[in-house]
Parts: C-alpha cells; sequence; structure tokens
C-alpha cells in the first residue's frame, strides 16, 4: 500500500507500507503498517491518500494486532 501522510508542519510524505489492521483508539482510527519490517502506527485522519498495489500482503504470522495495540498505547501513555 502507499500512502501519503500529513506531518504536523503540513508537509507530506509518501510511503509504501503494508497494512497489517485498524484499530481505534478514543474515537479515532488507526492504520498499523510494516515499514521497513517494523510497525508503525498512523492516523487515519492524517492519510492525504492511500493506494492499494498489486504486491500482495501477508501478515507475519508471529503478529498479534491486538496484543501490539495494548502494548502500543501503554507505551504512548507512559
Amino acid at each position: 500500500m502507499r500512502l501519503v501522510t500529513r506531518t504536523i508542519f503540513g508537509a507530506e510524505i509518501e510511503q509504501v507500507v503494508e497494512p497489517l489492521g485498524l484499530v481505534a483508539k478514543a474515537n479515532e482510527w488507526y492504520l498499523v503498517a510494516l515499514r521497513g519490517g517494523r510497525p508503525h502506527v498512523y492516523r487515519v485522519a492524517s492519510l492525504v491518500q492511500a493506494e492499494v498495489l498489486s504486491q500482495p500482503v501477508q501478515r507475519p504470522t508471529d503478529f498479534d494486532l491486538p496484543v501490539f495495540w495494548e502494548r502500543y498505547c501503554a507505551y504512548v501513555e507512559a
């Protein structure tokens, strides 16, 4: 998937990611995706554009979205 995101400074950044899932927190949606082999979180409201690419994406068998999201939220809140 090709994403274009807008930073808090208004710059637009294009990235190719491998989507893992959508999650919600406090009425806000987030996309969890691999970039460079590591999971990253993108606020859906910050997405300017998203394009599905022709390459298939396969979620790593050891990735657990609910566990990742719980740990991520605990990290951000700490």
